[in-house]
């Protein structure tokens, strides 16, 4: 899915404060906003193609006024999560999607 190339990560916090890092696969900007593709899977897992891996899309909330801290909050509008996952899929060529619907 991926090549070696050097791929960096975010720290998210929950609401009960647990931290976790995913990684970055892709970012994009869409009519003025931020959206980034990101996994929360191992990273052997990422780089086997044969492997499937679950990926999220986040889209900037809001910028601290040093624009040391960003918040993202997860994309959950059905028409904007197939627009901003077409062109993700569009930009990794190598990689299929499947929208699962909770």
């Amino acid at each position: 899915m991926l090549e070696n190339e050097e791929l960096r990560t975010i720290e998210f916090v929950d609401e009960d404060g647990k931290r976790e890092d995913h990684i970055v696969l892709c970012q994009t900007r869409l009519a003025g906003v931020n959206y980034l593709l990101v996994s929360d899977a191992e990273m052997e897992d990422l780089e086997n193609d044969d492997e499937t891996v679950d990926v999220f899309i986040i889209k900037e909330d809001s910028v601290s006024e040093d624009g040391e801290d960003v918040v993202y909050k997860l994309v959950e509008d059905e028409k904007e999560i197939l627009t901003v996952s077409k062109v993700f899929e569009e930009m990794m060529d190598d990689v299929d999607f499947e929208i699962e619907e909770e």
